[in-house]
């Protein structure tokens, strides 16, 4: 019983701390002193990182829309998410 009650409140701890962006600063800092890159070569490669996330979101969101589209999926739900 005690097992059931302490699994949800671990995920709910650890989607909290998913967004804590503490990392980040420290990041920006190892990288401008130890590997010797300016803030405009860390923001390039973020907006890298970033077109590169929404890329990959959006083909599997589409790669999943084509596959419950041609699997029946849609008939047996009715069409709706």
């Amino acid at each position: 019983m005690r097992d059931r009650l302490r699994t949800p409140r671990l995920l709910v701890a650890f989607g909290g701390l998913q967004f804590v962006l503490f990392p980040i600063p420290v990041i920006i800092l190892f990288w401008t002193d130890q590997i010797g890159l300016s803030l405009t070569e860390i923001m390039m490669l973020q907006v890298i990182f970033g077109v590169a996330v929404v890329s990959a979101v959006a083909s599997l969101g589409a790669l999943s829309a084509f596959r419950r589209a041609h699997t029946g999926d849609v008939m047996i739900r009715g069409g709706a998410y």
